[in-house]
């Protein structure tokens, strides 16, 4: 596999993510949350990644939280194993958090995925 993340990785039809959140299950790490839903069907896992405006009115914030959220799930996506998931990742710490910090709260929601899923 390799280290990109391209469209077919990503979760962006609306009717994916309603079903990601009302049939997924969730876990937390501060300062993400995560909602998962196991799918048979696919031929990898999606990401859906969010950063809520009310937390970070300027837009330069956001996106760089989504990037770094992104990036941590793609160098990290190996976790999940064998396992294809929808996963959505929510930022909820109202401060810009570190690199580190988000990719080690991305791998501790990837384990308990498999754990869990």
């Amino acid at each position: 596999m390799g280290f990109g993340l391209p469209k077919y990785a990503r979760l962006y039809l609306r009717r994916d993510i309603e079903e990601l959140f009302a049939r997924g299950k969730s876990v937390g790490s501060k300062p993400l949350k995560c909602y998962f839903l196991p799918v048979v069907d696919a031929p990898n896992s999606k990401l859906m990644v969010s950063v809520p405006k009310k937390l970070f009115k300027r837009a330069v914030d956001r996106n760089l939280l989504k990037r770094r959220m992104r990036e941590a799930f793609r160098l990290n996506r190996e976790l999940l194993g064998d396992g294809v998931y929808s996963v959505g990742l929510i930022y909820t710490k109202p401060h810009i958090a570190a690199y580190s910090e988000i990719e080690n709260s991305v791998k501790i929601l990837l384990t308990q995925i498999v754990q869990r899923g």
